[in-house]
């Protein structure tokens, strides 16, 4: 885990916090979600999806990696489940309060 947050260029801002004891849930919570643009997480994930056979869940995955980074890998993945038979439906919208 170190070196994959050494990657993501976190490591360093989490331990300064952690030893200033600024190190709370929500900084902490900030700095992992960049996990969601890092490459290796997201292959990661994908083949661990593809191992469960869960083609539903992957494709929902697949689609929300794809509208948030556009990586041709996980666009041709969706694009094979469509094709398949699973479908995705749109997400519902959230009304505005």
């Amino acid at each position: 885990m170190e070196k994959h947050l050494t990657q993501m260029q976190i490591l360093p801002e989490m331990i300064y916090e952690a030893g200033e004891g600024i190190l709370d849930e929500d900084v902490f919570y900030r700095a992992y979600r960049i996990r969601r643009r890092y490459l290796p997480y997201l292959r990661g994930m994908l083949r661990y999806l593809e191992s469960t056979g869960r083609d539903h869940m992957t494709a929902l995955y697949c689609r929300s990696v794809v509208r948030r980074t556009n990586r041709p890998m996980f666009k041709a993945k969706l694009d094979a489940l469509e094709a398949k038979g699973v479908q995705v439906p749109e997400p519902m919208a959230i009304p505005a309060e």
